[in-house]
């Protein structure tokens, strides 16, 4: 049987247009090899990244924000640099293998666990929740994004990224770029439609940017390495190879009743739809 490493190697993916999904992706754990690329690899570059990520969700949590959830923790890199800085973390990852490893690099609690079911933790827990890299690897990401909006407080504030449909990068590279190379992507989004998928679920988006990612750059097309030099995350209106959006949970003011924007929630605070 062909190894996922192999599959990511040819860089065949699907033709799923932007916001579509192509078929159901096969399992990181089924392909052994899956991790052994240098996406899972903590270089220079991926601290800057994960540096700024941190920069941005300080400048829009309250101060006293601590407890901060990283879906799709991987190797718990991004939960070692928030611990650094004080931060109680927690992490969701899929891969066992991985879970494992992040243990030795941080010492946050990683729940395995797949981030389409109902997370194992109370209402309102969070601080801020992370979700970089990984709604594009969801069949049913409106399930994870209800899950989020549940455990958030309210003020509460998500950093979400993944690949941006509208990119000028894959206009050029066609089924090279990195979207098409890993198997286990299931989506694509652009701004708009991730903002739409949001505002269902009752967030309110404080900031939309779409980037070029020179932090990690050549990751999955290793001749465009060179570029890492620039070492930033540089702002491309639009056609930016990557987006992020930050967006927050509504404070409800506790002496009115306010007219309910997003969908209806049952029990457990899961969106109806």
């Amino acid at each position: 049987m062909t190894s996922t490493k192999n599959r990511l190697g040819k860089c065949e993916g699907s033709s799923a247009g932007t916001g579509k999904s192509q078929s159901k992706a096969p399992d990181p754990e089924a392909g052994g090899d899956y991790f052994d690329r240098e996406y899972f690899v903590f270089h220079e570059g991926k601290k800057k990244y994960f540096g700024a990520i941190i920069r941005i969700l300080r400048n829009h949590m309250p101060r006293d924000a601590r407890r901060i959830l990283d879906v799709g923790s991987g190797y718990g890199f991004l939960l070692h640099l928030l611990e650094e800085r004080g931060f109680e973390t927690y992490g969701i990852e899929q891969s066992a293998k991985a879970a494992e490893r992040s243990r030795s690099t941080c010492r946050g609690t990683v729940s395995v666990q797949d981030a389409q079911k109902a997370f194992p933790f109370p209402s309102s827990h969070f601080d801020a929740i992370v979700m970089n890299d990984i709604v594009e690897h969801l069949a049913d990401y409106r399930s994870c994004l209800s899950e989020v909006f549940r455990t958030l407080v309210e003020g509460g504030v998500l950093f979400v990224q993944t690949a941006n449909g509208y990119s000028v990068a894959r206009l050029l590279l066609g089924k090279k770029w990195f979207w098409y190379c890993d198997p286990t992507h299931v989506h694509i989004f652009n701004p708009r439609t991730l903002q739409s998928a949001l505002r269902g679920q009752g967030f309110e988006i404080l900031r939309s940017k779409a980037f070029f990612n020179f932090c990690q750059v050549g990751e999955t097309t290793k001749w465009l390495k060179p570029l890492r030099r620039i070492g930033r995350m540089t702002p491309f209106p639009f056609f930016g190879d990557s987006f992020y959006i930050l967006a927050r949970k509504p404070q409800v003011c506790p002496k009115t009743m306010r007219k309910e924007t997003g969908p209806r929630r049952d029990e457990a605070g899961r969106a109806k739809f």
